[in-house]
């Protein structure tokens, strides 16, 4: 089965991480398999955001990441990574998924940790890896139904256990 990591190395999108951070291939793959089980953890909080419920299978894409995704450029949040036009979009979504600053400060301090970058390069990433993520949810889901199930899969959305629980507790509100 493919992976996400699959998908962004086939796209280009590992190529463009690593430009726009300065790594290495082997540590922009690192930094970025560290971070997609934490941003799987807040869409699946999100999910349970806007359905009131736990995230389940079936709730494949929640709906209010794909409105999001769509007000701050769908598709073409990927293209604008892969092209090094404006960010900005980024840190919106980065706020939408992990909430407050302090929040989002912990996910970069864990995930520089386990992958043994720098906090700032973690926080420089996060944003871009989420725009390369909406963009190309937005394109899958454009499309038919199962396409979101597609995209459930690809980021593991299904794995009963949450990565961000370990880094953000519940009670925080996240």
């Amino acid at each position: 089965m493919q992976t996400f990591i699959d998908t962004l190395r086939r796209t280009g999108g590992l190529e463009a991480l690593a430009q726009r951070t300065g790594l290495s291939a082997i540590a922009t793959r690192r930094c970025v398999e560290v971070l997609l089980p934490l941003v799987s953890g807040g869409i699946k909080r999100l999910a349970e955001r806007d359905s009131g419920v736990s995230a389940r299978s079936d709730v494949a894409v929640p709906d209010a990441l794909c409105q999001l995704l769509e007000e701050h450029g769908g598709a073409e949040l990927a293209a604008a990574v892969l092209s090094d036009t404006d960010h900005a979009a980024g840190d919106v979504l980065t706020s939408a998924i992990f909430g407050d600053a302090d929040a989002i400060s912990a996910v970069c301090v864990a995930s520089a940790e386990k992958s043994e970058v720098s906090v700032e390069t973690s926080r420089t990433m996060l944003p871009l890896l989420l725009m390369l993520i909406g963009g190309y949810i937005s394109a899958i889901s454009s499309g038919q139904p199962d396409d979101r199930q597609h995209v459930h899969a690809l980021l593991e959305l299904d794995v009963p256990d949450n990565a961000l629980d370990s880094v953000l507790p519940r009670q925080s509100g996240i």
